[in-house]
């Protein structure tokens, strides 16, 4: 029987796969918080406290035509990293639901993917989410103890796979591939960039937050950890625009010149930068979303990941499917 890692690679010598799109604006909307005020981490806990919610949502991407679901868990690490600094200041006096929070995030996933799964011959495929927690001042052991923990509640649950969502800083993501590394290194793993552009000497150049190029970051991790079971590079949370054609071609021809022929390229992009007041309102419309990202795939061969991220919704899927399959 083939492993999941040789099925999607089969599956992706022929074609592209679906992903869905945004989780937390679709919470956002869907219980009209305040963008201001709202606790991301909140988000997680509504795995225990109002699974039908996310249920539905995943429900909706599903039958917009997603073949790949991200697990409600962005957040879940920094939970733990709450968990373990509660534990070391007082004494292990309060506990946060951490655990149960990712757990129950991919079990409401496969939970809604098997209904599904039922009436299709391919398989959906399940993606345990995994993000870095914001802020300068966080201990190297306190950051293991987050990365461990969420794994290991990702896998209980079920994930298929890890997709690693957001990096914007590379020490921070190197810590955290080196505990994928150490203690689950024959896991399938995703990993996804969040950009920004800058003004180089009139030229517009993608980097991560921490300064890396795409092509860089993915450089530096595939030189110091060659053995693993790498998917996919890619990038999200970066408005749709056609200037990724550049960093995406300028990954794919370092990824075939190292010879990696089995890794891939994802890209889940935004509906644009929003504006925020207690909303946020995105400003790229299904058609403008199509319009750009259609330019992207028909320019990349390696590009076998494809999906939205913030302000997406099951229409943007929709809408990309129908593309995707007509080209």
């Amino acid at each position: 029987m083939l492993s999941l890692t040789e099925k999607l690679l089969e599956t992706l010598n022929n074609k592209r796969l679906i992903m869905d799109g945004a989780m937390g604006s679709e919470i956002f909307s869907s219980l009209n918080c305040n963008y201001k005020t709202f606790n991301y981490k909140y988000c997680e806990h509504l795995n225990i406290h109002n699974p039908e919610l996310i249920k539905s949502i995943h429900k909706s991407y599903l039958e917009a035509g997603a073949t790949l679901i991200k697990c409600n868990t962005f957040s879940g690490a920094s939970l733990f990293l709450d968990e373990y600094i509660l534990e070391n200041s007082l004494g292990g006096t309060e506990k946060q639901e951490a655990y149960r929070a990712n757990f129950e995030g991919v079990k409401i996933a496969k939970e809604v993917a098997q209904k599904f799964s039922l009436n299709k011959s391919e398989k959906i495929i399940i993606a345990g989410i995994i993000s870095l927690p914001w802020g300068q001042e966080i201990h190297k052991e306190a950051l293991e103890y987050a990365f461990h923990s969420q794994i290991n509640s990702l896998l209980d649950g079920g994930a298929d796979l890890l997709f690693l969502e957001s990096l914007y800083d590379l020490e921070k993501t190197l810590l955290l591939i080196d505990v994928i590394d150490k203690n689950f290194s024959s896991i399938p793993i995703m990993l996804s960039f969040s950009p920004q552009l800058k003004n180089v000497d009139g030229l517009e150049q993608y980097s991560i937050f921490s300064g890396e190029s795409l092509k860089d970051a993915c450089d530096k991790i595939i030189t110091k950890y060659p053995s693993l079971n790498y998917i996919s590079f890619g990038l999200n949370c970066c408005s749709c625009s056609t200037s990724l054609i550049k960093p995406i071609l300028e990954l794919e021809n370092y990824l075939i010149h190292r010879g990696l022929k089995n890794i891939y390229i994802s890209l889940h992009p935004s509906a644009g930068i929003p504006s925020i007041s207690t909303i946020a309102t995105y400003p790229d419309t299904v058609k403008k979303f199509i319009s750009n990202f259609s330019k992207i795939i028909e320019r990349s061969s390696k590009l076998r990941f494809i999906g939205g991220c913030c302000g997406t919704n099951p229409d943007y899927i929709a809408q990309l499917i129908s593309f995707n399959s007509i080209h």
